[in-house]
């Protein structure tokens, strides 16, 4: 495995990457502030070394300049799913810009739990982070908790290579951008969620009014139903009562008593087909 090397140089107060170096350059370590030389032959690939022996350097140290010098370099970035499609039965987020560079801060927190690697402000009043990854990751789901309350708009991840530092590429390096943080879907989010909450709310209110409601109309029903039932059995007594009298006497309101108990027996059939 090829060992980490400091790639970088200050020139003139500039962090310069070994590819943009020539031979006669005055380059100062920017770790130990020491002396460097450029090493660019037949066998070995370009770097710089120290003059004399130094343990100076690490992957942390590296990782740092690494982060500074794409903070000095990066003229605009592009931003994508940065605008929202506002048709109500489908939301969804699109879009891929270059945006201009305005402000720049290194190592800024913009909460007192969060300070991403870098941290632009682009043109149009947008923010966004980036975090410099040799080996760690950042959580997704922490980040959320993290920024749902700051005005960060967006926080994209590049995963970077020994490769990466060796070339230090930067269309490249910047393409490789991942977005693990978009406010506009966590905003979408919550909506989205908000609105199912409502809706649901509102279904178990017309679900509980509807059984409210059923209930008092079957209680209604199934008094009426007695009632009926007993209306007949009066009926019924009243025919019984008669038929002791004289057919002259008696046949007309025996013939009353009987239809109006076939129209009490049809309704009251009625109802207990509406309370099955």
């Amino acid at each position: 495995m090829n060992e980490l090397k400091n790639p970088f140089a200050i020139i003139e107060g500039k962090l310069t990457h070994v590819k943009d170096i020539n031979k006669g350059q005055t380059l100062i370590c920017p770790l130990c502030g020491k002396e460097l030389i450029l090493k660019d032959g037949k066998v070995m690939i370009k770097h710089l070394a120290h003059k004399s022996d130094t343990k100076c350097g690490g992957e942390s140290e590296i990782h740092k300049l690494v982060k500074q010098y794409i903070y000095e370099n990066v003229e605009s970035v592009n931003v994508n799913k940065h605008k929202i499609d506002l048709n109500y039965n489908n939301l969804t987020l699109y879009g891929e810009e270059k945006l201009k560079v305005i402000e720049r801060k290194n190592e800024y927190s913009v909460t007192n739990k969060y300070r991403p690697d870098l941290l632009f402000k682009l043109e149009g009043n947008y923010y966004v982070a980036y975090e410099i990854c040799y080996k760690n990751k950042k959580d997704k789901d922490k980040l959320k908790d993290i920024l749902s309350n700051c005005n960060l708009n967006q926080v994209y991840e590049i995963e970077i290579t020994l490769e990466d530092i060796e070339n230090m590429d930067l269309d490249l390096i910047l393409s490789k951008s991942k977005l693990i943080y978009n406010k506009l879907e966590y905003c979408l989010d919550l909506f989205k969620e908000s609105e199912v909450k409502k809706i649901t709310k509102n279904l178990n209110d017309m679900l509980s009014k509807n059984k409210v409601d059923e209930t008092v109309e079957v209680l209604k029903l199934k008094r009426k139903v007695d009632q009926l039932e007993k209306d007949i059995d009066n009926k019924n007594t009243k025919i019984r009562s008669l038929e002791g009298y004289g057919e002259e006497h008696t046949n007309w309101l025996m013939k009353m008593q009987r239809d109006r108990i076939a129209l009490l027996l049809e309704e009251n059939q009625e109802l207990k087909e509406r309370l099955c």
